[in-house]
């Protein structure tokens, strides 16, 4: 594996990680961050964002099923598939806008800073080391 040189290592790609990176970066520091799971944490793929796309889709339902507003909307039915495929697709492209950020921001010649996404587990071995 090629040895990486850098000022900051951040272990997870969460909401606090992905802020402390991009803080870090803004700092003139080149950062590595190192995520084993999902881009964006939990709090993207099973937490805020997927119960929230959720709450949103199950509003719109309820307001179509609606019978107090002059009109009636009939046969409607919720197709579960779908609903949990919108889910996906809205954690999916807030992992891309996450992503597209990092590469962004990645190592260009001649920088005095860079960004660097490592997938894997990272621990430290001390207060220094990585």
């Amino acid at each position: 594996m090629k040895k990486l040189n850098c000022n900051v290592c951040v272990i997870g790609c969460g909401p606090a990680g992905f802020a402390a990176a991009m803080r870090s970066y803004d700092f003139d520091n080149h950062v590595c961050i190192i995520e084993g799971n999902n881009i964006g944490g939990v709090g993207v793929a099973d937490g805020a964002l997927s119960s929230k796309t959720m709450w949103e889709l199950s509003k719109d339902f309820s307001i179509a099923n609606k019978i107090d507003r002059g009109y009636r909307a009939s046969n409607i039915s919720v197709n579960y598939e779908k609903v949990l495929d919108n889910i996906f697709a809205a954690v999916r492209e807030k992992e891309y806008q996450i992503r597209s950020q990092i590469e962004t921001f990645s190592k260009t010649e001649g920088s005095s800073k860079s960004l660097t996404l490592l997938e894997g587990w990272g621990s430290f071995s001390s207060q220094k080391r990585f």
